[in-house]
């Protein structure tokens, strides 16, 4: 087991050591689950993560528009991630719209990581436990960043170490489900020519003729081998016509090859018990993975992978 108690502590240990202008804590309903709140007192910018599961579930504008969809019919309960924000897949990706926590012993504030001056910076570290070897029998210690940044952009940047004495294979998924004023208005740009297995088709490979590609229907597709880093970098843009808003997705190095793509539409989401009949209108789940070919981490080594969103609205949006 990885060892974490020396670098991290309870909520209360620290509640009173955190810069109080970037962050805040809170209880969510009843059940008692404690979540952080980042902030920009500047621009006014806010994202609030879950510690039980790691998983965003908030990211707000200066506008306290909300930028994330959550569905109305989620409920928190412990250590169970919900339907929307931004869960992170690991170690299994099984499905678009489903994601599992395979280590409910949860996570941890990471108290040794040093507060940066220029932006707000939550740290958590997870290392195996007794009750989740279970599930994956695996030792490893897995840490997770998040930054807010004056513009409001959203890092997150993960890193899973093999501390175990035999290899180990995995995969991985920042499920970003953007809110959408309707679906209708969306448009995905950023991977045209590029191949997908299409989930609908049995993973049959396409190649995407669309610049501009819009959801019309139920989409379930992992976009493969999308270039990352470097002057071949592909970034991701997602555009929603009804706020004239644009959600830039970017990721570093090569790490997360691949870009994940869903809208469960009518039929779909009427069989999704924690989603309303019509939210599909009201979401868009765009987001880079690893997928396709899984990590295989050696004893000792490490695998990080970055993302950042940025959002770009029409001034006439802003106040």
């Amino acid at each position: 087991m990885a060892s974490s108690s020396s670098s991290s502590s309870s909520l209360e240990s620290i509640w009173n050591q955190l810069p109080a202008r970037m962050q805040a804590f809170r209880k969510i309903g009843n059940v008692h689950h404690d979540s952080v709140v980042l902030r920009h007192h500047g621009r006014r910018y806010t994202v609030e993560i879950l510690i039980s599961t790691g998983q965003v579930i908030s990211w707000k504008n200066q506008n306290d528009d909300e930028l994330l969809f959550v569905s109305e019919k989620s409920i928190i309960r412990k250590d169970e991630p919900i339907l929307g924000g931004i869960p992170v897949c690991f170690p299994r990706f099984i499905k678009n719209g489903n994601v599992e926590n395979t280590f409910p012993a949860g996570w941890l504030i990471d108290d040794s990581v040093p507060q940066p001056d220029d932006k707000p910076m939550l740290a958590l570290i997870l290392g195996p436990s007794h009750r989740d070897s279970l599930n994956w029998p695996n030792e490893f210690e897995f840490r997770i960043k998040y930054q807010l940044v004056e513009n409001g952009t959203l890092e997150m940047e993960s890193r899973i170490e093999n501390t175990d004495d035999h290899p180990f294979t995995f995969q991985f998924c920042y499920q970003n489900y953007l809110a959408a004023s309707y679906i209708g208005n969306i448009r995905i740009r950023g991977l045209v020519q590029l191949e997908y297995l299409d989930y609908l088709e049995n993973k049959k490979r396409f190649t995407e003729r669309d610049y501009k590609i819009p959801i019309r229907s139920e989409v379930d597709r992992v976009y493969v081998d999308v270039p990352a880093g470097g002057n071949n970098n592909k970034v991701i843009n997602v555009v929603d016509h009804g706020k004239g808003r644009t959600y830039t997705i970017e990721r570093s190095g090569t790490s997360l090859p691949d870009i994940v793509v869903w809208n469960p539409w009518i039929e779909k989401a009427k069989r999704i018990g924690d989603m309303g009949d019509e939210e599909y209108r009201k979401m868009a789940c765009v987001g880079p993975a690893a997928v396709v070919d899984p990590v295989t981490l050696n004893p000792g080594e490490a695998w990080t992978g970055k993302q950042s969103i940025s959002i770009e609205e029409e001034t006439s949006s802003v106040c």
